[in-house]
Formats: structure tokens, C-alpha cells, sequence
């Protein structure tokens, strides 16, 4: 018991973290990056036209998508999984399928921003030195990577994991917190829905981003639940 009473505080204080470090991410790209990076993921070109300044906010959003969309999240996902962690045996084997997803979410979502924090800077400082015929090759290598991260592993492959994991672990939630567990089924219905908007190469529904704004609701709601903990479910 004491365990997960400490592994609650641990998950509710990492979880505020990753809402803090969402926002930031937010307030980099608009604040610092400004109009150089508001198309980026309508037209990745347009990062090579940004300038330096861009691509540091680039740099900096990156780590921080990487904190608080991803890392800071596991011990939440890690919490929840022995939260709900029913007697039942088939109940217990769901759960940790469901956590399972949501840790490879969380790795392979990181590795994509990982990368972009080092690869779309670079590109963007070398096309602002580059020939004319080397600029084209940069052109065609940032379409490829960009394309790559958020249409095959961001788009395609995550938001399976994710959406298996919200909406799973939200059914098994439900019973014990009716309002966070349904909050929890519709964000990963609606990862799912993304996937399928990939699958049919739709790049303009802007799905992602309200599903991100989404997610900071849902990381401060279940931070602020394990950080207070659940007395109804403890005298059950």
C-alpha cells in the first residue's frame, strides 16, 4: 500500500510537470518561433525559410513535446495500471495489455520528437549556408524526415498505441471515476480516429492538435485524481 502511495505522488507530481511542459511547448512555438513555425505541419519548407531563431524554438518545443506528451506520462501509466488492476485474472491480463500500449506509446512518440529536436535544426542552419543545388537535396531530405516522424511514426504507428491504451484503461477506469474514465475513452477514440485519417492520408483535418490540447486536460485531471488519491475505491 505504501508503495502505491508513493508511486501516486510520484505519478500525480509527474503528471503536472507534463502539463506545465505541454503548455511551454505551446508557448515556445508561438512566443519564439512566432509565424516562421506556423505552418510547419502543413508546409515543412516553410522551416526552411524561418530562420535561426525558429529553429531554436524548434529545437527547445521538441524537448519539451518530448517531456510532457511522452516521458513524464509513464509513471501515470505505470499508476493507473496498479490502480486498476482487477482480482479477476483475464480483467489484470487487459490491464496490463492496455499499460503496455501506453508505455510503447510513449517510446515511440519520444523517439520522433528526440529526433526532431536534433534533425530539423540542423537542416534548417545548413540550408541558410547551403548552393542552390545543395538546397535542393536539403529540401527533398526535410520532406522525407518530417513526413516520416509525423505521418508514419507520430499519425500512424502512436496513435494505435495510445488510442488502445486511453480507451482501454478508461473502460476499466469508468467504473471507479465515471467522468475521467468516459474523458479518458473519448481521447482515445480519438487517437484512433486520427490513425484512420492517416491510413486515408487526410493531412489537412487538424485533428492532432485539438487532440493535444485534449491531452493537457486530461494530464492535469489525472494528475490532481492520483495526487489526491481515491477513498471511495480504498473502502471497496
Amino acid at each position: 500500500m505504501n508503495g502505491n502511495k508513493t508511486l501516486a505522488r510520484v505519478a500525480g507530481a509527474a503528471a503536472l510537470a507534463a502539463a506545465v511542459a505541454q503548455v511551454a511547448d505551446f508557448v515556445v512555438l508561438i512566443a519564439v518561433g512566432g509565424e516562421g513555425l506556423s505552418q510547419v505541419f502543413t508546409d515543412p519548407l516553410s522551416l526552411l525559410r524561418a530562420g535561426p531563431r525558429a529553429a531554436m524554438a524548434l529545437h527547445w518545443s521538441a524537448l519539451l513535446s518530448m517531456l510532457g506528451y511522452e516521458l513524464l506520462l509513464a509513471p501515470l501509466a505505470l499508476h493507473l495500471r496498479a490502480q486498476l488492476r482487477p482480482a479477476s485474472s483475464d480483467d489484470t491480463g487487459m490491464a496490463d495489455l492496455y499499460t503496455f500500449c501506453g508505455l510503447a506509446y510513449i517510446v515511440i512518440a519520444a523517439m520522433g520528437a528526440a529526433m526532431m529536436a536534433v534533425v530539423h535544426p540542423y537542416l534548417m542552419d545548413a540550408y541558410a549556408e547551403a548552393s542552390p543545388p545543395r538546397r535542393e537535396a536539403i529540401e527533398v531530405t526535410l520532406l522525407a524526415f518530417h513526413n516520416g516522424i509525423a505521418y508514419g511514426l507520430w499519425n500512424s504507428l502512436q496513435t494505435i498505441a495510445v488510442g488502445v491504451w486511453l480507451l482501454g484503461i478508461g473502460s476499466l477506469l469508468v467504473r471507479k471515476q465515471r467522468a475521467l474514465g468516459a474523458f479518458t475513452m473519448v481521447l482515445g477514440a480519438l487517437a484512433l480516429i486520427i490513425w484512420v485519417t492517416a491510413a486515408l492520408d487526410l493531412r489537412d483535418v487538424p485533428f492532432l492538435t485539438f487532440w493535444a490540447m485534449l491531452l493537457t486536460i486530461w494530464t492535469v485531471w489525472a494528475g490532481i485524481s492520483a495526487l489526491r488519491g481515491q477513498p471511495d475505491a480504498a473502502r471497496r
